[in-house]
């Protein structure tokens, strides 16, 4: 498998751009996530200070009296609603009159020492309620509910449609940088070209054809302007080595090359004629 450094520039660039809409979206989301998971926990809260005000009126008369049947009745009603998991209802000396739900509840409900107001815990949200009669207070209310649920289905939904708006983005995407991709690896692709071809051929008249005036359109005049020099040069060299071997020639004079890599040596015309050797 090839790794990214050696895929064709092409790939390069797709996979780039899809990298980059997919963490695009994927901060996207979670912001919006995020965002609408606190709403949710706000508008709970507002919902269960109204469920609360409604409920510590109702006990203001057990409170009063001390009625725990009546106050354990009032209370049970409040096992209907899903999202509260636990309610007590205490006297003013913090006696309790009546409670429903687990030791755990009681213990963070006490714990938690509120006077008044709601707090939010994670995905867990405690109002306190004063129950007043007659101008008094007289006891508190405690209501705690448990967001778990309904934030993991909020999860759930936006993990569904994060995955499908995903799918179809990546799928927009590839189309469309296939689409385009080729304004920007066209001139790319045949400047490469233009340098296989100088390589195979040995042929330095070859020159790359500019087809935008953007930083590759720089590239590509700087190796037109590197060719062209290369060509003066190669030309030069090649027209100082005919008139060398002329000069050779009209003075007898020989000369040999010895290749360092292949360690072979190489006789002029006129040294094998000198010498009497036979050419290779």
């Amino acid at each position: 498998m090839l790794k990214l450094r050696d895929r064709p520039i092409r790939q390069k660039i797709t996979l780039v751009i899809m990298m980059i809409a997919s963490a695009v979206l994927l901060l996207a989301f979670a912001a919006l996530f995020c965002f609408q998971a606190y709403t949710l926990k706000q508008h709970s809260a507002h919902e269960l200070a109204v469920v609360g005000e409604i409920t510590a009126h109702n006990c203001a008369a057990a409170v009063m009296f001390k009625d725990e049947d009546a106050a354990a009745q009032i209370l049970g009603g409040l096992r209907t609603m899903p999202q509260i998991v636990s309610a007590r209802l205490e006297l003013a000396d913090q006696q309790q009159l009546a409670f429903f739900g687990t030791p755990r509840d009681e213990t963070q409900i006490k714990a938690a020492r509120l006077e008044s107001g709601f707090r939010i815990d994670g995905d867990r949200i405690l109002l306190a309620q004063p129950v007043m009669a007659s101008g008094a207070r007289e006891g508190t209310l405690y209501l705690l509910a448990d967001l778990h649920a309904t934030t993991s289905q909020l999860l759930k939904l936006y993990g569904g449609i994060f995955a499908l708006v995903l799918v179809a983005s990546l799928l927009v995407a590839f189309i469309l940088s296939n689409q385009f991709l080729h304004l920007i690896t066209t001139p790319i692709l045949r400047l490469a070209g233009t340098a296989r071809t100088i390589a195979d051929h040995n042929d330095y008249s070859v020159r790359a054809a500019k087809v935008c005036g953007d930083e590759v359109g720089v590239l590509t005049d700087a190796f037109n302007q590197m060719l062209a020099q290369i060509q003066s040069q190669d030309t030069a060299l090649r027209e100082n080595e005919n008139k060398l071997a002329q000069a050779q020639a009209i003075a007898h004079l020989g000369y040999w090359e010895r290749d360092l890599i292949t360690d072979r040596l190489m006789w002029s015309s006129e040294t094998n004629r000198v010498f009497g050797l036979s050419p290779e």
